[in-house]
């Protein structure tokens, strides 16, 4: 069966006290520059595809890619800049690989409370150093 990352007593504890667990250690250093390189490998692709038409929604600014299956969200001022990527783990192994990886699955079982939990969506968010501008405070209700 292997280790597991369930939350312990302590974590449901402060779960229920303070509305968050924060683990530190849960990746090691080679893993997270391996992350790192996965989702800029991502970046790098959907930045040489061919561009599609980009709408604006509120602060937003949208392109749909249909053949890439996704939706790049482009900095509103810099629109060079992607500033997000939903969905995006069918566009990299090792993203997907992430996604399934008991360290994050185990402790969502415990947030959700079910014993079998399906993957909706995932998205990956981007704030470059001195690139892009703020992120504006807002709802969702472009998606």
């Amino acid at each position: 069966m292997g280790r597991t990352y369930r939350l312990d007593a302590g974590e449901r504890e402060q779960l229920e006290r303070d509305g968050y667990v924060v683990r530190k250690g849960v990746y090691d250093a080679a893993e997270l520059a391996e992350l790192s390189s996965a989702c800029e490998q991502v970046v790098a692709r959907l930045t040489a595809a061919p561009r599609r038409t980009k709408l604006a929604v509120g602060s937003y600014v949208f392109e749909i890619q249909r053949r890439l299956g996704t939706v790049v969200k482009w900095e509103p001022d810099n629109p060079e800049v992607i500033q997000g990527v939903e969905p995006l783990v069918h566009l990299s192994r090792r993203l997907r690989a992430l996604a399934m990886d008991r360290r994050v699955v185990d402790p969502a079982v415990d947030l959700v409370g079910a014993e079998k939990l399906s993957l909706y969506t995932e998205k990956l968010n981007l704030k470059r150093a001195r690139s892009g501008g703020p992120i504006v405070l807002h709802q969702d209700f472009p998606y």
